[in-house]
């Protein structure tokens, strides 16, 4: 090619040498081709999950260390293995707390066990990360479906924190108050400081506060964006004072309302909510017209740094997170999900926000704050 572009550039038209110059230049310079890193060809990704897949059935099992129900656990759990023939082997706990302790006394240990995390974006942002339990999850996602901003609200991956170590999938609303409607008339309460009223004296069940979960989203969005944190402070300590008891059962909180010994509970945990709610429990939201956190709930995900069972975590990962896994996540949550395409059938109106409902939507920022005000409401729950 450089032999016959010299000859025309001495002999024949200087334009048609130039031009063979540049032909020579653009063939020699490659050009530049668009690639998602984030998205693999399909060709990569089939072989990929093919070849894992294989590998994780000979592990066998997947460990996931868990706060969800037994809705959850049971809608999940089965079809996933129906369809892989990789057990799912499920650790539950009532709160965050208690899986947190059990996680660092086998880390005390040297011992790996758990393979994924299953438990609220608070809990696993605000106290998992800082004490370095949690690995990247975006390097075990393969299937295109998964990555794909587009299937999510917002069309973005919906990450809990900018690290990627925790992805959130369901869309929680909290509700502030909830009531046994054959007790309490839930038309009484406009704003949440109806509770402090003397009518309600010993009749309200809190969700603790003080530790991860519904409570602690309920005081932190009063304390970051209703009042200030002094002010949700001393509304918790005037709650207390009126005769409010707090509870770190989740169950057993909601159990209370459904039966009439505390009929007025604030904070109710989705999935125990739920639970009840399906049993024909008569528990309704009172709407007041202080804003609902909405957050992942225990609807989020992280992994450990190193799981027991990585292949296997793998496929569990990405069919959790995909429609059919988010379907399944679904009936069993009985709760709205980040994925924009999943059927939200049978969710009961108690998790939907009523029309003009003031809404508080989780951040990492919001995350911070609700780690940061559980040690004041500790105190004041303690009578420091």
């Amino acid at each position: 090619m450089r032999r016959v572009c010299y000859l025309l550039l001495a002999g024949i038209l200087l334009m048609e040498g130039l031009a063979c110059v540049g032909a020579r230049e653009e063939a020699a310079t490659p050009k530049t081709v668009k690639i998602n890193p984030t998205i693999p060809p399909k060709s990569d990704w089939e072989k990929k999950w093919n070849e894992t897949l294989i590998e994780a059935r000979k592990e066998g099992k997947v460990i996931i260390y868990n706060i969800w129900g037994p809705l959850v656990r049971n809608a999940v759990g089965e079809p996933f293995s129906r369809k892989y023939g990789i057990e799912v082997e499920w650790m539950s706990f009532n709160r965050g707390a208690e899986m947190l302790a059990k996680i660092q006394t086998e880390k005390v240990a040297g011992l790996r066990i758990a393979d994924a995390y299953g438990g609220g974006a608070t809990t696993l942002v605000a106290t998992f990360k800082p004490l370095g339990l949690l690995g990247p999850v975006e390097p075990y996602l393969l299937l295109p479906e998964v990555l794909d901003p587009k299937n999510y609200h917002g069309n973005a991956m919906p990450w809990s924190d900018k690290a990627k170590t925790t992805m959130a999938m369901s869309l929680r609303l909290t509700n502030n108050i909830v009531v046994n409607k054959d007790l309490v008339n839930p038309g009484e309460f406009s704003s949440i400081k109806d509770l402090l009223k003397p009518q309600y004296k010993d009749k309200v069940a809190i969700n603790d506060p003080s530790v991860s979960g519904s409570g602690n989203a309920i005081l932190a969005s009063l304390g970051h964006t209703e009042w200030n944190e002094a002010e949700a402070l001393k509304f918790l300590r005037d709650l207390i004072a009126n005769g409010a008891v707090i509870t770190r059962d989740n169950r057993l909180h909601v159990e209370w309302m459904a039966r009439g010994k505390y009929p007025i509970g604030v904070g109710a945990q989705a999935d125990s909510l739920a639970e009840f709610l399906e049993a024909g429990a008569p528990l309704v939201a009172a709407v007041t017209r202080e804003a609902l956190p909405v957050t992942p709930g225990a609807g989020a995900i992280g992994l450990p740094v190193e799981p027991a069972h990585p292949n296997a975590t793998t496929i569990f990962l990405n069919w959790l997170l995909s429609k059919e896994g988010q379907t399944a996540f679904v009936k069993g949550t009985r709760q709205p999900i980040m994925r924009t395409d999943v059927p939200l059938e049978g969710i009961h109106p108690i998790f939907l926000p009523a029309p003009g409902q003031k809404l508080f939507f989780q951040t990492e920022e919001i995350i911070a704050f609700q780690g940061n005000i559980m040690k004041p409401a500790g105190d004041i729950i303690a009578g420091r």
